[in-house]
């Protein structure tokens, strides 16, 4: 049997463990400090006022459908 010669088993194995440290790196950057000030902008966005937009020139905004 040669020695590089993969089964299903083995490639699933080698897969897991790939999108395991995947996960795990995305789980560090996510809770890591640095992104802490981001977040915090981010979950403040709903509570903001919307801003009015306003045409330029003189143009007429289009009607909302009733």
């Amino acid at each position: 049997m040669p020695a590089a010669e993969l089964d299903l088993n083995q490639v699933r194995a080698i897969l897991m463990i790939a999108l395991l440290i995947g996960f795990l790196g995305i789980c560090v950057w996510a809770w890591s400090s640095k992104r802490k000030p981001a977040f915090r902008d981010a979950s403040m966005l709903p509570l903001e006022d919307d801003q009015a937009i306003t045409p330029a020139d003189g143009e007429q905004q289009p009607r909302a459908r009733e």
